[in-house]
């Protein structure tokens, strides 16, 4: 998969809304045809019914 390539991604949507805080590592978020990257004490809050996905770019869990 190319960078910005998100046809491989399973992106899943619902009602209410999503919230996240990252403790450590960097998270990527997709959310919808956007991209982003949170590093530690970053947040994000977006309404769930776009759809999103993450991936974990570290080791941590």
């Amino acid at each position: 998969m190319q960078p910005g390539d998100m046809t491989e991604l399973e992106l899943t949507s619902h009602s209410r809304e999503e919230c996240g805080y990252v403790l450590q590592a960097i998270l990527k978020v997709y959310l919808g045809d956007q991209q982003f990257h949170l590093n530690e004490g970053d947040s994000i809050s977006f309404s769930s019914m776009i759809p999103h996905h993450y991936n974990n770019l570290g080791n941590d869990v």
